[in-house]
Parts: C-alpha cells; sequence; structure tokens
C-alpha cells in the first residue's frame, strides 16, 4: 500500500514515476503527495481522479503533479501518461477515456 511506497520512496530506491489516487484509505493523497515531495522533488507524479473540476486540477498541479488520469480511463491512456511523465511532457488537461 501507501505506506509501502513511501518507505521506498524515502529510502532512495529507484522510482521512475508514481500514479497516484486523490482518494486512499487513511491518508489522502494529497498528503502523500506532499510526504512525496518532500523525499524525493523530482519523480513525476500522475494522478488518478474522478474529479475533473479545474480548481482540483490547478490544485494538485501546484504541486508538481505532471499527468492526469480521469477515472476510469483505458489502457492505453495509463501507458500514454506513463510515457509522457518519463519524457517530461505534461498532460494535465487530456480528456477522460470513456
Amino acid at each position: 500500500g501507501w505506506r509501502e511506497a513511501l518507505k521506498r520512496v524515502a529510502d532512495g530506491s529507484r522510482i521512475d514515476v508514481v500514479l497516484l489516487d486523490v482518494l486512499m484509505p487513511d491518508l489522502g493523497g494529497e498528503e502523500v503527495l506532499r510526504s512525496l515531495r518532500r523525499d524525493r522533488p523530482e519523480i513525476p507524479v500522475i494522478l488518478a481522479t474522478g474529479f475533473g473540476d479545474e480548481t482540483t486540477l490547478r490544485h494538485f498541479s501546484e504541486h508538481g503533479v505532471v499527468g492526469l488520469l480521469r477515472k476510469p480511463y483505458e489502457a492505453e491512456t495509463l501507458i500514454d501518461r506513463v510515457r509522457c511523465a518519463l519524457e517530461g511532457v505534461e498532460r494535465l488537461a487530456a480528456p477522460s477515456a470513456s
């Protein structure tokens, strides 16, 4: 879960990209993102969310989110976002896959 992931972030494990959900059990995506940014600000983060309002997008983009996946999404969309994150191309305003 997210606890193990944050341990790996903190211990310097190789992590190329993070896929983070806004809503998670026990701890919200924003708290996890803050912890991730504190320890490893260079890791690209893709946010998965069912929310799509501009305030939410703007808020998370200020926290260094480089990609957005609007739920539900298809495998091809996930692959595209990961590829873009690894190449440094932002895709925050991309349309949903539905």
